[in-house]
């Protein structure tokens, strides 16, 4: 990989006049496109940098952003960790306020943090102007990684928002409140009060997919109140994922092991894959499983509300539903698979051609020739229809 620093990326307002916000740049190998993440660090909206934002806990110290964002450069994101204005800049308030209902925002720990560093007390009013700048500059930094996808060599329907802490709020805020475009947002012990989901996902068309982090012991009533957030976004049609960090707290590093078995760091990955992977590479995922007659990994790759559609006019929607259909189909044709499958895919539709090959279990072998028509949705299959006609085998 390599580093851009310094990029300028918005011009904002600040009580001594205007402040010019940077980003650092790292960029993996070969000419992409690439997906793309843009991490944005924690601190309380107090300190804390694009280049570092360790601090030491309980238990231990967390991962930097940027630290992070090297080790996704590695795996082939161009990654951007970001600047925005902290309580120091002493910003005026935006033009674009999301905090609804501001009495539910916690401000406890930037009481303290502002203690620790010998800041005296601030007004509620003030606490709140200082996370909507957060938020608008989040915003800024995303459209603008959008606006230069042929400069950075990125995908500008691949761009991931994320970060810890203050920077995850923001990146949640950002991607379900201001609406900034992306394929997903990954909060590390983060999450929207119930107040402004209950005002603001109802505006989104299709709510991005979110990942969302949080240690056993982390600060306030995040571990308890995630969980609702996460059903929210389900219950406006999006996709959310909820793992916990056993025996942390809120400073824990990319190699602590969630509760579903895996690093923070390898459960950002999945995640990142899932959500960036192209259209055409999705089908192509699919294809090769159904051949394997590996029904996990299909069932990995559709939505829970997933409506199949097969050329018998029979009807599957569901996961579980599409769990029973498919041995059936392996029972009648043990050695079924597509070959020679071609896929297209323009946005979030696609269609595959193949071949659909199998002897049944008197020994007779049959040919199929068909089409796929597809619905995507967030790097998942949400709808299949398929159409397909026997033809004499030689």
């Amino acid at each position: 990989m390599r580093i851009e620093a310094d990029i300028p990326f918005a011009e904002v307002a600040v009580a001594a006049g205007t402040r010019t916000l940077m980003m650092d740049a790292y960029l993996p190998e070969g000419p992409g496109p690439h997906p793309a993440l843009v991490l944005a660090f924690g601190g309380a909206y107090h300190r804390g940098s694009r280049k570092d934002d360790v601090f030491a806990g309980a238990r231990g110290s967390n991962t930097a952003m940027a630290e992070y964002a090297r080790r996704f450069a590695a795996r082939g994101y161009a990654c951007f960790s970001i600047d925005y204005r902290l309580a120091a800049d002493d910003a005026p308030a935006g033009p674009t306020p999301v905090l609804t209902v501001p009495g539910e925002i916690g401000v406890q720990r930037m009481d303290v943090v502002r203690q620790m560093l010998g800041m005296p007390p601030a007004s509620h009013a003030d606490h709140m102007r200082i996370i909507e700048g957060a938020i608008d500059d989040m915003a800024a930094a995303g459209r603008f990684v959008a606006r230069q996808a042929a400069r950075f060599g990125i995908d500008p329907d691949r761009i991931v928002l994320g970060g810890w802490s203050a920077g995850a709020r923001a990146a949640l805020y950002a991607a379900l409140a201001e609406g900034v475009p992306c394929a997903g947002v990954i909060a590390l012990s983060a999450r929207m009060e119930s107040g402004d989901l209950a005002a603001h996902l109802p505006r989104l068309a299709c709510p991005p997919p979110v990942l969302l982090i949080t240690a056993q012991d982390d600060l306030g009533t995040l571990p308890a109140e995630t969980p609702g957030m996460a059903a929210a976004l389900r219950h406006h049609g999006g996709e959310a994922l909820h793992v916990t960090i056993p025996g942390w707290d809120h400073w824990y590093p990319a190699e602590a092991v969630t509760d579903a078995g895996t690093s923070v760091e390898a459960t950002m990955a999945e995640a990142l894959e899932r959500w960036t992977r192209s259209g055409e590479a999705l089908l192509e995922d699919f294809a090769a499983a159904y051949n394997r007659h590996d029904i996990e990994a299909l069932l990995g790759m559709v939505t829970e509300d997933c409506v199949f559609e097969t050329a018998f006019g029979t009807r599957h929607q569901g996961k579980a539903e599409l769990r029973e259909a498919l041995p059936g189909a392996w029972r009648q044709w043990p050695d079924a698979r597509w070959d020679g499958a071609q896929h297209v895919v323009n946005g979030d539709r696609g269609f595959s051609e193949w071949v659909l090959r199998g002897t049944d279990a008197a020994g007779t072998r049959t040919e199929l020739r068909g089409v796929d028509l597809f619905r995507l949705r967030h790097g998942l299959i949400a709808r299949k229809d398929t159409f397909r006609k026997p033809y004499a085998v030689p």
